[in-house]
């Protein structure tokens, strides 16, 4: 007696919806590309806190620059996906405000908090 044969694995392309590889090199510059932003944030958000801007302002700030950007992207890519029904607006809401505003405030009051070391400007 022979055993039922499993079903066949979806490939990782057609897994990921791409059916090609030609968009693996910018797949991997988009990776590279948010790797350095993310890794860029710390260091110039640390410049700003110590040059006396408060984490507050560096919070709501970046919040409202991401949302007006991410937004207008979305309206030229896929405006379909702005069509939100109010029942799930409240959540995006909840998302938005205690997902993101609270860890982000977290984290720049810690990073204003903490001696992190930064290089000093040479003054010759």
């Amino acid at each position: 007696m022979s055993e039922p044969a499993s079903p066949p694995r979806p490939s990782a392309a057609r897994a990921t919806g791409s059916g090609s590889r030609a968009h693996q090199p910018a797949g991997y510059l988009l990776a590279a590309g948010a790797a350095t932003s993310w890794g860029a944030q710390t260091i110039v958000a640390k410049l700003l806190l110590t040059s006396g801007l408060p984490a507050t302002s560096l919070v709501s700030t970046r919040t409202a620059l991401a949302a007006l950007i991410l937004t207008a992207a979305i309206a030229l890519v896929r405006p379909e996906l702005l069509r939100v029904s109010p029942r799930v607006l409240w959540r995006l809401a909840l998302l938005g405000i205690a997902g993101m505003s609270l860890s982000n405030y977290t984290y720049y009051l810690t990073l204003s908090l903490i001696p992190v070391a930064m290089p000093r400007s040479s003054s010759t």
